[in-house]
């Protein structure tokens, strides 16, 4: 079945902030450090690669300003290495802030860490509706999930099972799943499960269908509303505060 996503935003503040711009670096002064002084580790980081607002970014290359515009959806381009391919990466530039991009030692990956130590929010509430009672779906927040049992119910997860040393940058994903997995190979695990606001152990699953997945990378205070639709395979997003 066809899938799409609509964006759509719900908007309590509309301040304007045009007349300013969000500044965006990949940190090079600290780069060094992060890699451990190991050479070869350094220079495979040089080739990581961001693209925003049409203009790439990389170590050592001069900062990219964005007109901020909390009424609109953004996305950013980010790959590895200069043989790997581009993954798409959903934010909200929406405020006239600087953003440094700073390389992760652990996963290879990279954090985002906002200039003026301003929170960057780790919230998410999923939504199902027109689900099939039998059926169980599993919203997940990186390795934290939260089952979605009943229809038009919000449910608030936060990644609060995440090391400490996981880049900040987060996969989002709304999965048909079951639970006992039938083989190893198709079986996945989860950290922490959401059960009523509480963190409790996890559990081991097969995913049955993906209905919706992508990266999210926070910017600001404000929390992401998924809303997935089983009917029509559509997923809506909002920000609310």
């Amino acid at each position: 079945m066809k899938k799409s996503l609509l964006i759509t935003f719900i908007l309590l503040f509309t301040n304007s902030l045009f007349s300013q711009t969000a500044e965006f670096i990949a940190d090079t002064v600290s780069l060094k450090k992060r890699t451990g002084n190991n050479e070869r580790v350094y220079e495979k980081a040089l080739e990581m690669e961001w693209i925003i607002n049409g203009e790439k970014l990389f170590f050592g290359s001069k900062p990219i300003k964005v007109i901020p515009n909390e009424k609109k959806i953004d996305t950013i381009l980010f790959r590895n290495s200069s043989n790997s391919k581009y993954d798409i990466i959903i934010c909200n530039i929406a405020e006239a802030s600087k953003f440094s991009f700073e390389y992760n030692p652990c996963c290879g990956g990279f954090n985002v860490r906002k200039e003026n130590k301003g929170k960057l929010s780790r919230d998410i509430i999923f939504e199902i509706s027109e689900k099939n009672e039998n059926d169980m779906y599993l919203g997940t927040l990186g390795q934290t999930g939260i089952l979605l049992e009943k229809d038009n119910i919000e449910n608030h997860i936060n990644e609060i099972c995440r090391s400490a040393m996981s880049p900040n940058i987060y996969s989002i994903a709304i999965s048909k799943i079951r639970k006992n997995c039938d083989s190893l190979k198709n079986c996945e695990e989860l950290l922490c499960e959401i059960q009523d606001g509480v963190a409790k152990d996890g559990f081991e699953y097969e995913v049955i269908e993906t209905k919706m997945e992508f990266l999210y990378m926070p910017l600001d205070e404000k929390i992401l509303k998924v809303l997935f639709n089983k009917k029509t395979n559509r997923t809506e997003l909002k920000y609310v505060w």
